[in-house]
């Protein structure tokens, strides 16, 4: 690999001074602290005796020293300018104010940091009367409206409230970032400067370091190295912007070091991954960080949102892995347990929604299921369907720590309640320890400011776990690097691995993010959007130079329009720019490829051998249990589905949930019918009974759901709505029936079940099912089921060329199979003939009849009977384990899809 910029710098700074004594008295000045290690790193690595150091900071620690203040809390600062605020605006609240005080502190650092002199004519310019007459606004009568008033009415507080905190916050010996950078540039004139400097690998320096650094450059104190490269030094280039202006000015060093041509003189590889999804994304990542054979690999995150899912793929990497900054509290178990608490701190009553996500918090149950009575929990949350509880009845023990959760209401309780979570953790060897550690030592800030209203503190405690990150422990010679753009500052490696080169991640989305109007940042020349821009393309371009591996992987779905992300301009600049220079003569190879899930992803084969006693529990099923239509159509869909089922009996969950389901749906209209239908069995029916029926479920309907379903409540929310559209598709059944009335008809029977036994594979199989409704229509039987979901496929017409119990099997023939059942099973009761069919509450327009052509009777019986045969032989069938392939369509939607991952 080429020299590093940091080794090169090391060897200047080091041949620079007569003797090692010397090089105790420079002060070296880096970006980062992290590049300051790096940097001392290489400086010893030049000689083969000992010496004493040289004082190496970052730019923000020599700003800090320079300006003699310290960095206030972002808590306390916002509370110091609402003091400021208030005095001015006395509606003015502070959950509001705690809304748009992050956006005001950014422009706040950002007037001071460029030095702007003249913010009175900011402020001026910014007034209503100026703004009105730049604008060109005929305000006649000084007429302007409340909104407009209001809009310049903020400017003129702004512009106040920024004076009188200087002056608050340098009496109390802090400010915020921008205030201490100005301070720094007021006093660097006038300091006595004993140290020697050297600047080195800055690029984009704020009007602040500028004026420092020009300074020192003046009085002989300080030297620049900087790291460039004649692509964008010798062109238009955006990332060279203001390295050339620094470069011509010659304020900063009549000598410029360093300008190389590494990125068109050096051999580079640079290959562009689209990639169809973000998983395949970070699994990919990975792949190349295993594979790699180079001395070093930064893996540059450009989306923080990508973090989690990295750190979880990073320990299956088997290898020593640097991750620079920390892992950030939102990842952790905990913040999502403070998330929880805080969401339901608002409520005067528990949902039971919220109940039972309280006891499914991993944490909270960990820490509160050995101290209360949690099978009493449980019959709460699982076995009741309450909508809403009093926090009171939700108590379990006193002086309980479930007992403090559940009674967070105020904010004084909710600080008391998470303290305490965070001690009970902090005692504990939890994986959250850590965690809880970093709070608690962060906590006090947000002590201080307990007198708050609560959506004030919701804003207030969000903004102080947002900053909050757990450091990892430090491989700093590690090969392996996973860090975001700003941490490469003047760092080198062989290889780079990019995540998410799309646009608005690099460059950035062109968001101001900022309360001054861009004509007014234009025309007191602070810095635009564009010039932020202009510094990652420089990090970029940089971190290329030295390079001899570059990978860009970005994600890009199928589909257009709006919300599509695209890949990063960067990528055109340099197939187009870079690569096709004639400079470049072939040195670097550009290549691009596409890869999906299924480039990467292989299904993987599931399957359980019949062991003894799983053939005794198939035997026991079939004799004793039954074979249902439900059963029949569940094997040939999925045969592992069957066993997890039927033989082991794995069910959905069961746990009664506060918003029916489908499920309750259906049963609540077949309980109505059948309870409408049960005085008229055995009589014959006429239309005007069907009128009767209609409007006594119309009256009854309300008693009827809750003989049916007493522990759900229809009076809120979603079940009150779906009650309604239950009682609606009643009405339309009978005016449906009503309608298509001809003649009077008997009801027979409801839920009738019907049996037979079979002699198959030496055993006695029991074959049954229930229909719902039996109707005689003349001398037809009419055998009816209703069904709440979709019918389809119920006509067949035979094809001598396709085996009939092969098109059995299709899943698109459930219903069609259900049908045939209940005719095998009726046929060997000697039922005279009959038609089978459904009432589909998807589609209330008539009956849906089964139409079978092609086949005779004998034909269909020995069809849906050498279906049973072969169902029941392949499952008794030792030789033949139950098996699904992972990914197949059926499964989808299947109760079991998550077994299969």
């Amino acid at each position: 690999m080429t020299t590093t910029f940091l080794g090169r710098a090391a060897a200047e700074v080091f041949q620079s001074a007569k003797d090692l004594s010397d090089l105790q008295k420079l002060h070296i000045v880096l970006p980062s602290r992290r590049a300051a290690l790096y940097f001392g790193r290489e400086l010893a690595s030049l000689s083969a005796i000992p010496f004493f150091a040289p004082k190496i900071s970052s730019i923000d620690d020599f700003i800090q020293e320079t300006s003699g203040l310290q960095l206030i809390k972002s808590v306390d600062l916002y509370f110091e300018i609402y003091k400021e605020w208030k005095q001015l605006d006395g509606s003015l609240t502070l959950e509001h104010f705690l809304t748009w005080v992050p956006t005001l502190v950014k422009d706040l650092n950002l007037i001071d940091s460029s030095l702007l002199d003249d913010t009175k004519g900011l402020f001026t310019y910014l007034d209503q009367a100026d703004a009105l007459k730049r604008w060109g606004i005929n305000a006649e009568n000084n007429v302007v409206t409340d909104f407009a008033g209001s809009y310049f009415s903020f400017f003129k507080k702004m512009g106040l409230v920024y004076h009188t905190l200087r002056e608050r916050l340098a009496a109390k010996g802090v400010g915020y970032s921008g205030l201490l950078y100005r301070t720094a540039a007021e006093k660097a004139i006038d300091k006595e400067w004993k140290e020697d400097f050297y600047f080195i690998g800055l690029n984009a320096l704020s009007t602040a370091e500028e004026v420092i650094i020009k300074h020192l450059v003046h009085i002989g104190k300080a030297k620049c190295i900087w790291d460039t490269d004649d692509y964008y030094m010798e062109s238009k280039d955006k990332a060279g912007r203001k390295l050339r202006k620094y470069k011509s000015s010659r304020l900063f060093g009549k000598e410029w070091y360093f300008q190389e041509s590494l990125l068109q003189g050096t051999e580079k590889h640079i290959q562009v991954y689209k990639l169809g999804s973000q998983v395949l994304q970070n699994k990919l990542a990975m792949d190349l960080v295993r594979k790699s054979s180079s001395s070093s690999h930064a893996v540059v995150i450009l989306d923080e949102m990508d973090l989690p899912s990295i750190y979880t793929l990073v320990p299956g990497l088997d290898m020593k892995i640097n991750i620079s900054g920390g892992m950030s509290l939102k990842s952790s178990e905990l913040m999502a347990a403070i998330n929880l608490l805080l969401d339901i701190s608002d409520q005067e009553k528990l949902r039971l929604e919220d109940l039972r996500m309280l006891m499914e918090q991993p944490l909270i149950r960990e820490l509160v299921k050995g101290e209360v009575e949690w099978t009493k929990l449980e019959r709460l949350a699982y076995k009741s369907t309450r909508l809403f509880y009093e926090r009171e009845d939700l108590k379990m023990s006193q002086g309980s720590l479930w007992d403090e959760i559940v009674g967070m209401t105020e904010v004084g309780s909710f600080v008391r309640g998470v303290e305490r979570i965070l001690k009970t953790v902090e005692a504990l060897e939890w994986n959250e320890k850590p965690f809880a550690q970093l709070v608690l030592k962060e906590l006090p800030s947000v002590k201080r400011h307990l007198d708050v209203s609560k959506p004030a503190f919701r804003l207030l405690f969000q903004e102080f776990l947002k900053g909050l990150s757990l450091p990892f422990e430090k491989e700093p010679n590690a090969k392996v690097q996973i860090m975001s753009m700003l941490e490469t500052r003047c760092l080198d490696f062989d290889e780079v691995t990019f995540l998410s080169f799309v646009e608005g991640k690099l460059p950035t989305a062109n968001k101001s993010n900022s309360f001054l109007p861009f004509d007014a940042i234009l025309e007191f020349k602070l810095p635009t959007y564009s010039d932020q821009d202009a510094i990652m393309a420089y990090h970029f371009y940089r971190l290329l130079q030295r390079a001899e591996k570059v990978n860009i992987l970005y994600v890009q779905q199928g589909g257009s329009g709006v919300g599509r992300q695209e890949k990063s301009r960067f990528i055109y600049q340099i197939e187009e720019e870079l690569c096709r220079d004639p400079k470049v003569d072939g040195k670097i190879k550009f290549s691009t490829t596409e890869i999906n899930l299924g480039d990467l992803v292989k299904p993987k084969e599931i399957t359980i051998p019949k062991t003894d006693e799983i053939l005794e529990k198939a035997k026991d099923y079939f004799t004793n249990r039954g074979l249902s239509a439900t059963a029949l159509s569940e094997y040939f869909t999925s045969p592992l589905a069957f066993y997890w089922k039927y033989l082991e009996g794995i069910r959905e969950n069961n746990m009664d949930e506060a918003t029916i389901g489908a499920n309750v749906f259906g049963t609540l209209i077949h309980y109505a019918l059948e309870k409408a239908d049960l005085p008229y069995v055995g009589k014959s029916i006429t239309k005007e009974d069907l009128e009767a029926q209609k409007l006594w479920v119309i009256k009854n309907f309300d008693q009827l759901i809750q003989e049916c379903k007493p522990e759900f409540d229809f009076s809120y929310g979603l079940n009150a709505v779906l009650k309604k559209v239950a009682l609606d598709l009643l009405i339309k059944y009978y005016h449906m029936r009503i309608r298509t009335y001809t003649e009077p008809f008997t009801i027979v029977a409801l839920e009738k079940k019907f049996r037979k036994i079979l002699d198959i594979g030496g055993i006695k199989l029991k074959v049954e099912g229930a229909i719902d409704k039996l109707e005689k229509h003349g001398d037809t039987l009419v055998i009816i089921d209703y069904k709440t979901g979709k019918v389809e496929d119920v006509t067949y017409t035979h094809n001598p060329e396709v085996s009939f119990t092969e098109e059995l099997k299709e899943r698109k023939r459930d219903k069609f199979r259900q049908l045939l059942l209940y005719f095998f099973l009726i046929h060997s009761e000697e039922v005279p003939d009959a038609k089978y069919g459904f009432y589909s509450f998807r589609a209330l327009n008539d009956r849906i009849d089964m139409e079978v052509k092609g086949l005779s009777k004998e034909e269909l019986l020995s069809g849906i009977q050498g279906l049973i045969e072969e169902m029941v032989l392949e499952v008794l069938d030792k030789e033949k384990p139950f098996s699904a392939i992972e990914g197949r369509k059926v499964y989808e939607n299947s109760t079991f899809s998550n077994l299969l991952n």
